[in-house]
C-alpha cells in the first residue's frame, strides 16, 4: 500500500479522475470542500494521459513550448484557453500516472495558490516537493513498488480464481490510494504486504493501517522468490489476470487501475525480474491484535508520524487456502 492522503480538502483529484473517465470535459473549476466555493483563477483539465493545472495572472513572459522541471513536471506560460482573461497563465503539466503518488502536491497547489502572486506561490509549493518529484519517475516502478504490485496482482488472481471472478476488480482499492488494498464494502477488508524475505518483513504506514475496523479485516503477507528460470515477471502476472477478464469494460478497468498504480504496459520490457509465488499468510486484525496502532498507543504519547516494521515470525500467521480466498470474512 502506498502512502495516502487521509482526507481531501479540495475536489481536485475527484475532478481529474472524472475527467479521465470522460464524464466531464474541458477546463474545470476546483472547489474548496470546507467553504464550498470555487478556488479563484485556477482550473484543471485532463488530456491524453496528462493532468493540466492552469493558474491565471502569471507575470512571466509567454513561452511557446513546455519545459521540463524535476524530470516529472512540465510547464509553460501562455493564455488560459478556458478563461476570459487575456493575461498570461502558468500551465503545469503532470503525467496522470503520478496522480496517486503526489496527491498531496495537488492539494497544496490548490490551497496555497495566491492569484495576486501566481508564480511565486505555485513554485514555492512545487519546490517543496522537489525530492519527491525527482524520484517519481514515469518510466517504470521502483523495485520496491514492482514487488508490491506483484503481491497485489497475486491476491487479485487468487480472489478471481476462488469464486469472486471479475467482481474482484471492484474490490481492488490499492492503486487508488485506499487505506486497505482490497475492500468488499461492509463485508471484509484485506491489506497486502509482499516480501522477498524468507521471514517476511512488512513496512506499515500510516499508523492507522493495521487498526481494527468494524468488519473482518486481515493482513495478508505474500511471500515470493526471485527465479530467472521458473519465475513470472510483473507483466506476465498481469497477463494471468487479464486472460480471466471477458468484457472490454473490465479489461479497461484493469488498465486504469494499473495506470493508477504507476504501471504502463508500453514499458513491460523494462520489467525483467521474475518471481515465483511461495505462499500467502494471513493474520486477522481485531481488538486482540498485538500491532502498533492508535488504540494501542497511550493517549499521553505525542507523535507526528510513525512507521514501523512487522516481522511475520513474531505473529501467528495462517496459510491462505482456497476457503479463505472464497470468503475473506472468516
Amino acid at each position: 500500500m502506498r502512502g495516502i492522503l487521509m482526507s481531501s480538502i479540495t475536489n481536485v483529484i475527484d475532478v481529474l479522475e472524472r475527467a479521465q473517465t470522460g464524464s466531464i470535459k474541458g477546463s474545470l473549476k476546483i472547489m474548496n470542500n470546507s467553504s464550498g466555493k470555487s478556488i479563484p483563477e485556477v482550473s484543471v483539465r485532463y488530456e491524453s494521459d496528462f493532468d493540466y493545472i492552469v493558474f491565471n495572472n502569471s507575470l512571466e513572459p509567454k513561452s511557446k513550448d513546455y519545459v521540463t522541471e524535476f524530470s516529472t513536471v512540465e510547464y509553460k506560460v501562455d493564455v488560459n484557453p478556458g478563461s476570459k482573461s487575456t493575461t498570461n497563465a502558468l500551465h503545469i503539466k503532470i503525467d496522470c500516472v503520478l496522480r496517486t503518488k503526489i496527491k498531496q502536491l495537488y492539494e497544496d497547489l490548490m490551497l496555497n495558490f495566491d492569484p495576486a502572486n501566481t508564480d511565486e506561490s505555485v513554485w514555492a509549493v512545487i519546490n517543496d516537493y522537489s525530492d519527491l518529484l525527482k524520484k517519481a519517475k514515469t518510466e517504470r516502478l521502483s523495485n520496491e513498488e514492482e514487488v508490491g504490485l506483484v503481491g497485489e496482482i497475486i491476491v487479485l488472481h487468487n480472489l478471481m480464481s476462488n469464486g469472486h471472478g471479475q467482481k474482484a476488480l471492484d474490490y481492488w482499492k490499492g492503486p487508488s490510494g485506499g487505506l486497505h488494498d482490497f475492500v468488499k464494502e461492509d463485508t471484509w477488508e484485506v491489506e497486502v504486504k509482499t516480501s522477498l524475505n524468507p521471514n517476511p518483513v512488512a513496512k506499515v504506514h500510516p499508523i492507522e493501517q493495521l487498526e481494527p475496523i468494524s468488519v473482518p479485516f486481515h493482513l495478508v503477507v505474500v511471500k515470493i522468490k526471485s527465479d530467472k528460470t521458473k519465475g513470472t515477471s510483473l507483466p506476465e502476472w498481469i497477463d494471468l489476470v487479464n486472460v480471466k477478464l471477458t468484457s472490454a469494460k473490465n479489461k479497461k478497468a484493469l488498465i486504469d487501475l494499473l495506470l493508477e498504480a504507476g504501471y504502463k504496459d508500453e514499458h513491460r520490457s523494462k520489467y525483467t525480474r521474475k518471481f515465483v509465488f511461495d505462499e500467502a499468510q494471513r493474520y486477522k486484525i481485531d481488538k486482540s491484535t498485538q500491532t502498533l496502532c492508535p488504540i494501542n498507543i497511550d493517549s499521553k504519547a505525542k507523535y507526528v508520524d510513525i512507521r514501523w516494521i512487522l516481522r511475520s515470525s513474531d505473529y501467528p500467521m495462517i496459510t491462505c487456502d482456497p476457503v479463505f480466498w472464497s470468503n475473506p470474512a472468516i
